[in-house]
């Protein structure tokens, strides 16, 4: 149950985010011309939380990188029909209707699949400020900025399932992946088709912490663990120990967590002339008055936009090779549930173990620099006169 002071300040964060204001007084024209001949074909899993939509909209104006897919699992931090919800009308504020394909990904997690229980998925709250019900619908700002209310999700042909939608584009040459969330929509296409998940080549994870400390906030007795791989330690330990290992390369809080947003970044994103730079700010700033105030500096990273721009420049990060694992216990541990662990019995991963300043600074700077890129154009759909 939310207590009165809770539902107050559930209040201000709605009220802040509708005193946003709009992006557009009417309907608009999208199209993108952001991506160039030769681009990588590309699918990203994700969970749909404010800063998955920031790596998407990064994404969709990257010239290097051809999105075809994008799959939500529903087991991380937005309920799967609403984060279904918040990249359709992602895909269509970015110009990519009819060119990216959005998934139905997992409910729930390998251990709760069975049960529908919420075992490692209670670690997200649904009811505190910024919790699971305000991500769900990206802090209350799709309806300000992503179009009107649509109900893309209700509206639209059945989804296909996420898995499945991984095994289609796999097969049709898009075998570069992006996992920004959990890896359960990766450990289920390998269950169910080892052949085709084999054909991976190249994954880059948003997730783990094999030198940092974890960011389990509401698990305190949990120190290691970084929270996408413990949503779904089972999965991420089977994936880990499969084909993929050799492919992967993990850009966890090692690097994500080294250096803050600064001021004067939000500064230069408020200053910003492009629609989609404009939404980030907007976000921002709902996220740093209402989610994080006074420790929005210390707290928030820009998590999986690094992990999407590493992908684009593996030269962000200098990369190192351990053999490692995915704890997993059963009965479930807590304490130490969803930890990358150095082990000499585990597989040989490559992850991010380092970003200086400057490289910093320089995916920062590419970051504004394709959010306010001029590539979409957005023109007013004029109406007849009656």
């Amino acid at each position: 149950m939310v207590s009165f002071f809770g539902r107050l300040t559930h209040l201000a964060l709605i009220a802040a985010s509708a005193l946003a204001g709009n992006l557009f007084d009417s309907e608009v024209i999208t199209t993108n011309t952001c991506t160039k001949p030769g681009a990588t074909p590309t699918v990203v899993i994700i969970d749909a939380d404010m800063d998955d939509i920031v790596a998407l909209l990064y994404l969709f104006k990257e010239p290097t990188v051809n999105v075809t897919a994008v799959i939500v699992d529903g087991d991380g931090w937005a309920h799967l029909e609403e984060g279904l919800e918040s990249v359709l009308r992602t895909v269509e504020f970015s110009g990519m209707t009819g060119r990216v394909q959005v998934g139905a990904g997992a409910r729930y997690n390998m251990v709760n699949n069975a049960t529908h229980g919420h075992v490692y998925q209670d670690s997200v709250p649904d009811d505190i400020i910024c919790g699971r019900n305000d991500v769900d619908s990206v802090l209350h700002l799709r309806d300000q900025f992503l179009f009107r209310p649509r109900n893309l999700y209700n509206s639209s042909v059945p989804l296909e399932e996420g898995w499945k939608v991984l095994q289609k584009h796999l097969n049709s040459g898009s075998t570069q992946v992006l996992s920004t969330g959990t890896f359960t929509t990766l450990n289920l296409l390998r269950l169910n088709d080892a052949t085709t998940f084999d054909k991976i080549s190249n994954l880059v994870v948003m997730g783990g912490a094999v030198h940092a400390p974890g960011n389990l906030w509401s698990v305190p007795e949990n120190k290691v663990a970084e929270f996408n791989i413990y949503l779904d330690p089972q999965a991420a330990r089977d994936v880990f120990a499969s084909s993929a290992a050799k492919k992967m390369k993990l850009v966890g809080l090692d690097v994500t967590d080294k250096y803050p947003i600064e001021r004067s970044y939000l500064e230069d994103l408020a200053k910003a002339t492009a629609k989609d730079a404009q939404f980030v700010s907007k976000l921002m700033d709902v996220t740093e008055h209402q989610c994080f105030p006074d420790r929005f500096f210390t707290t928030f990273h820009f998590w999986d936009p690094l992990a999407a721009g590493v992908m684009v420049d593996p030269s962000l990060v200098t990369f190192d090779t351990a053999n490692m694992e995915v704890v997993a216990n059963t009965p479930i541990n807590k304490t130490v549930d969803g930890w990358t662990k150095i082990n000499p019995a585990g597989a040989a991963i490559t992850y991010a173990r380092n970003i200086t300043q400057d490289n910093a600074d320089r995916f920062a700077a590419h970051l504004l620099k394709n959010l306010n890129s001029d590539c979409i154009s957005r023109v007013p759909i004029t109406k007849p006169a009656c």
